[in-house]
C-alpha cells in the first residue's frame, strides 16, 4: 500500500468534490509504477504526485466560497427575472414598501430628533432644572420661573448640590420668546439673541469652549461669552474675539463688555438657543428689583454631585423658601421646590397637579406608533401580494423539489430573493427620505439629516432590513415550501384551510389598519381646517 499521509493532506485541502476522483487515480497510478519502477520509486512518485494536486483550482475553501458565490448570483438571476416578465406587479409591491420605509424612516429621525433635545450632556444624569409649586388653598400651579437668587443659595446651602447657575431666556415680563439685544464695533452692529448665565454654567453643560475656560467664561462681571457665529461676524476670527471689547445696549444702559470665552455654535438639539451669555451677578446687582426674593422671573440649573438622590434632595428642598418669602405656618399659601432632570423638560413640559407629567412626548409616541403602523401595513401588503403570486411558481417548486430540494432548500431560496428585494427596497426608500427632508424640515423647522456617520443609525437600518426581510419574506417562503411536487407539476395546488384562513386575516389586518390611519388623517384635518375658519366673532384680517 502507498503512504497514507499524502491522501491526508488532500482531504485536508482539497474540495470534497475532487478527493475521491484524486485519490483513485493516484491508486491507479501506484500500481502502474510499482510493476514498472518498484515499491521505493513507486513511492516517492506518489508522494510528487499527490503534491502537484494542491493547486489553487482544488482549495477547499475556493471551491466552498465560488459555490455560495453561485448560489447567491443565482438568487439575483431569479429575482431580476420576475421582476422583468411581472413588470406592473413588481412595480407596485416595490413601490408600496418603499413608500412605506421611507415614511417610517422620516418620522424615526423626526422622533430620534425629539428625543436627543438637551441629552447630549457628558453629565446628563446630574443636570435638574428646578421649578416651583404654588398652592393657594386647594389650588395648585407650577412652572419653570424661580427667584434670581436661589441658585446661588442652593450651592452655599446644600452639599449635594456640585455647581448652580441661572439662567434668564426672557429678560422682561413683557417680553415673549428670545432676547435679542444690539452690539456693535465700529460700524458694525447687530442684534443678537442671548441670554445670562451663572459662572458655573460651563462647568456643567457641555458646551465646547473654543478660547477661554469654563471657570472664567462667566466670572467677570463686565465679562461676555460669544458664540462662534458672533466671534466672525464681528472680528472674523475667533483668535481676534478673545479678549476684545464689544458695545453692548442691554435694557435701560449701554456699556463696553469684554470677550472671555468663545463656544461653538449650540447645537440643534439645545434647547437653549443663545448667540452670547452675559454674567449673571452684574444683572442681578444692577436691578433692584430681581434681590426680592419674591421676584419669580428667571429660571435656576443645578448639577448634584455624583452618587446623590434627588429625590432625598427633592424632599429637602419643601419649606426651603417659606421663611425668605415669609410664608407663615397655617397659611392656605404654600410655595414648594420639584426637580426635573434636565433632558426630560423638553419632552415632559407640562404640569399635572403641580408636577410635570405629559408634553410632547405625547406627539413623540403618537408618531412612533403611527410609523411602527405605516411599516407593518408595508411589509403585510408586500406579504400577501407576494402571496397572492404563488400559484405562479408552482412548477417552478415542483421541478426543484423533484430535483431534490429540500423544503428547507426552498425556505432559504425564497428568503434570499425577499431580502434581495427588501434591500433594494430600503436603498430606494434611503434615497426617497433624502430627497423628502428638505420640505419635512421646512414644514417641522428642524434641520434633520441622515446621519449616515453614526453607527446606531447604520445599525438601525440593518435591523429594519432585517425585520422587513423576516417579516415580508416568512409567509410566502413557507407557503411555497409546502406544495406537492406532483400537485405543483400539474398545476392543481389546493392550500389547506389554515394558509387560507392566515391569508385573509393578514388581508383583512391590513386594511383594517390602513383604514384606522385614514380615519385619523382626516379627523386631524377636520380639526385644523376648523381651527382655520372658525367665526370667532370678529374679522381677523387687518387686526393686530
Amino acid at each position: 500500500m502507498p503512504p497514507t499521509w499524502p491522501g491526508r493532506i488532500l482531504e485536508w485541502f482539497c474540495s470534497s468534490l475532487l478527493v475521491e476522483e484524486m485519490q483513485g487515480d493516484l491508486l491507479e497510478l501506484y500500481e502502474k509504477w510499482t510493476r514498472k519502477y518498484g515499491m521505493r520509486r513507486a513511492r516517492l512518485l506518489y508522494v510528487l504526485q499527490a503534491l502537484r494536486f494542491l493547486r489553487p483550482y482544488a482549495f477547499k475553501r475556493m471551491s466552498t466560497k465560488n459555490h455560495s458565490t453561485i448560489m447567491i448570483t443565482s438568487y439575483f438571476t431569479f429575482v431580476f427575472r420576475r421582476l422583468q416578465r411581472n413588470k406592473m406587479f413588481s412595480a407596485i409591491n416595490i413601490l408600496g414598501l418603499v413608500l412605506g420605509l421611507a415614511c417610517s424612516l422620516i418620522i424615526y429621525l423626526w422622533v430620534d430628533s425629539e428625543r436627543s433635545i438637551d441629552n447630549f450632556h457628558s453629565k446628563g444624569d446630574q443636570l435638574y432644572r428646578v421649578y416651583t409649586r404654588r398652592y393657594f388653598g386647594d389650588q395648585v400651579n407650577a412652572g419653570y420661573n424661580s427667584p434670581a437668587l436661589l441658585p446661588e443659595a442652593l450651592k452655599n446651602d446644600f452639599p449635594e448640590v456640585e455647581y448652580a447657575s441661572g439662567f434668564a431666556k426672557v429678560l422682561r415680563l413683557s417680553q415673549q420668546g428670545d432676547t435679542y439685544e444690539s452690539f456693535s464695533l465700529g460700524d458694525k452692529a447687530y442684534k443678537m439673541r442671548g441670554s445670562r448665565a451663572g459662572k458655573d454654567f460651563f462647568s456643567m453643560f457641555s458646551y465646547p469652549l473654543l478660547a477661554g475656560s469654563t471657570t472664567s467664561a462667566l466670572a467677570d462681571q463686565n465679562g461676555i461669552a460669544i458664540s462662534r457665529k458672533m466671534a466672525e461676524l464681528f472680528f472674523g476670527t475667533v483668535e481676534s474675539a478673545f479678549g476684545s471689547s464689544l458695545q453692548f445696549s442691554s435694557e435701560s444702559m449701554s456699556r463696553d463688555v469684554k470677550v472671555t470665552a468663545v463656544f461653538e455654535d449650540l447645537p440643534a438639539s439645545a434647547s437653549d438657543q443663545v448667540d452670547y451669555l452675559a454674567n449673571w451677578d452684574y444683572w442681578v446687582e444692577h436691578d433692584d428689583f430681581k434681590k426680592y426674593w419674591g421676584h419669580f422671573g428667571t429660571y435656576t440649573y443645578i448639577q448634584l454631585k455624583a452618587g446623590s438622590d434627588p429625590a432625598l434632595f427633592e424632599k429637602k428642598l419643601v419649606g426651603y423658601l417659606d421663611e425668605r418669602l415669609d410664608i407663615q405656618k397655617g397659611s392656605n399659601v404654600k410655595v414648594e421646590l420639584g426637580l426635573q432632570r434636565f433632558g426630560d423638560q423638553y419632552l415632559y413640559g407640562n404640569f399635572e397637579s403641580g408636577r410635570p407629567t405629559g408634553g410632547r412626548i405625547d406627539y413623540v409616541n403618537s408618531m412612533t406608533v403611527a410609523a411602527v403602523v405605516i411599516l407593518i401595513i408595508a411589509c403585510v401588503n408586500f406579504m400577501n401580494l407576494s402571496a397572492a403570486t404563488s400559484l405562479k411558481r408552482a412548477r417552478e417548486v415542483g421541478v426543484r423539489k423533484v430535483a431534490g430540494a429540500s423544503r428547507v432548500n426552498l425556505i432559504v431560496q425564497f428568503m434570499g430573493e425577499t431580502f434581495i428585494l427588501a434591500t433594494f427596497a430600503v436603498g430606494l426608500a434611503l434615497l426617497t427620505a433624502y430627497l423628502a427632508l428638505p420640505a419635512f424640515n421646512f414644514l417641522t423647522e428642524k434641520q434633520i439629516t441622515l446621519p449616515w456617520h453614526e453607527l446606531s443609525f447604520i445599525g438601525t437600518v440593518v435591523a429594519t432590513l432585517t425585520g422587513v426581510g423576516l417579516v415580508a419574506g416568512s409567509y410566502p417562503a413557507v407557503l411555497l415550501s409546502t406544495f406537492k411536487p406532483v400537485r405543483a407539476l400539474k398545476g392543481k395546488v389546493i392550500f389547506n384551510a389554515r394558509s387560507v384562513g392566515f391569508g385573509k386575516s393578514m388581508v383583512v389586518f391590513q386594511f383594517a389598519l390602513s383604514i384606522l390611519l385614514i380615519i385619523l388623517t382626516m379627523v386631524v384635518g377636520i380639526q385644523t381646517k376648523y381651527i382655520r375658519t372658525k367665526d370667532i366673532g370678529y374679522n381677523r384680517d387687518n387686526v393686530i
